[in-house]
Formats: C-alpha cells, sequence, structure tokens
C-alpha cells in the first residue's frame, strides 16, 4: 500500500478550511505519488482538484476520539489511526498550514527509528511545556534543558519498523491523561504549553529519535532570497508572500 498523508480542518481562530485547499494544491504541486486522506468537519467542497475531502471527524475505532474542544489536538492522532485502520502503514500528519515542496516518501526511507519529525528551532521545549504535562512524562527540570523541541504541524509514522507502534499508543494515552491540555507553569521563560507538540519532544527524546534539523523544513520567511537555512526543505509552513 502507499504511504499517505492526512490532514483534518475545523472551524478554529484561522480559515482552517481554506488553508487545507492550498494545502491540498501544495501536494497536486509536487507530484506526490502517495494517497491521501482530508478530513473537513463543515469546510467549503467534498473534492478539490481531484482530491477526496470526507466532511465528517475521522472516524476509527481503537480509541475513543475527542475533538478539539474536549482535547486540544488529539484529532490528529485519531485521523492517523483511522489511516492505520484502512490499512496503512506509513503515515504522514499534515496540517492546514503546510505546504509540500518535496517527495516525503524520501524522508520515511531516511528514518532509522521510524519517527519523521523536525527540530522546531528557536523555540525551547523549557518555554513551551506545562508543569502538568512534566510531571506525567516523568522528566526533570534539568532534562528540559536539553530537549530540543519538535514540530507538532508535520510528523511522520512508519509503523513497520520497531517501538512505533509503542511510542504511537504513549501518545494517546498521554493525551487522554491530560498532558495535551492547556497548563501553566512557575519556570523562568515559560511562555505557553504547546500541547503534543511539547509531549511528542520529550517522548521522542527518551526514545532516542532523532530530530531532522530545521532546514528540511522551513517557516515560509525563509524559503524565499537569502535563503539562510539553504534549499533542501520538504515543507513550507505558510503561505510565501514576495510583497
Amino acid at each position: 500500500m502507499k504511504d499517505v498523508i492526512v490532514s483534518y480542518a475545523s472551524v478554529g481562530r484561522e480559515d482552517y478550511f481554506s488553508g487545507q485547499l492550498k494545502l491540498i494544491k501544495s501536494i497536486k504541486d509536487s507530484g506526490w505519488g502517495g494517497d491521501t486522506l482530508f478530513y473537513s468537519d463543515g469546510g467549503y467542497c467534498d473534492n478539490y482538484l481531484g482530491y477526496n475531502i470526507i466532511l465528517d471527524f475521522p472516524k476509527q475505532k481503537k480509541y475513543i476520539g475527542h475533538r478539539q474542544s474536549e482535547i486540544p489536538y488529539q484529532f490528529k492522532y485519531v485521523a492517523i489511526q483511522a489511516a492505520r485502520e484502512m490499512g496503512y502503514e506509513r503515515i504522514f500528519w499534515l496540517d492546514s498550514s503546510m505546504r509540500v515542496v518535496g517527495n516525503l516518501s524520501e524522508l520515511f526511507n531516511e528514518s532509522d527509528s521510524g519517527i519523521v519529525s523536525f527540530h522546531n528551532l528557536g523555540h525551547d521545549l523549557y518555554k513551551f511545556i506545562s508543569d502538568s504535562a512534566t510531571h506525567n512524562l516523568l522528566v526533570s527540570e534539568e532534562e528540559l534543558k536539553v530537549i530540543p523541541q519538535t514540530w507538532g504541524g508535520a510528523i511522520g509514522f512508519d509503523f513497520t519498523k520497531k517501538g512505533v507502534d509503542e511510542l504511537f499508543n504513549e501518545i494517546f494515552r498521554q493525551s487522554n491523561i491530560g498532558s495535551f491540555s492547556d497548563g501553566k507553569s512557575k519556570r523562568e521563560g515559560f511562555v505557553a504549553h504547546r500541547h503534543d507538540q511539547a509531549v511528542n519532544s520529550v517522548l521522542f527524546y527518551k526514545a532516542g529519535v532523532s530530530l531532522l534539523p530545521y532546514g528540511k523544513i522551513v517557516v515560509a520567511a525563509h524559503a524565499k532570497e537569502p535563503f539562510e537555512y539553504g534549499k533542501d526543505y520538504y515543507l513550507i509552513c505558510g503561505d510565501i508572500s514576495y510583497e
């Protein structure tokens, strides 16, 4: 079975429906050779540029799936599990803000751990994880200072690799015990809790997952001159404006 990209859009603080259509166009333009599973809890259409959009919340059997208002960002892992239950083994989650410009399957082929994840450069984890999450994750304040933060908007799982199933189950368990939920900290420099992104950062570090460097993924400002992080990127977060 082919690799698959999954994504879900719903009503939120931004126009995620429009973002999802831009994501779809980028996938088409990139020449992606795998499959896609797009979900939209509402949205503008059920097909765009020949790509079907399922106008519903992702359905799967293993877990009780919660919407954003109940457990923040658990919907990502519900959508991934839905793809697993359809038989897919190499699954890439992408937020509606992502734009595909490279062959994501190459990243699966390069991953020894089975996890494709990117270093969120400039966003140190200790500033973006709550005390309740650190308690659930059994991680010390000293460890937080050295653990790099990963991106939450783009992540790949190769379930053919040893340990990936167990790691995915632990992500889901952490979501159900409150680790994704909003929380605070009295830690110096704390900004805000980053939900699944913060949780995954700790779990991946403990599992020995190597993050791909920033430059494999970039924000839109770095996808144009002077290309300070190079041009070897597979994903862009946001839309490029030349104005």
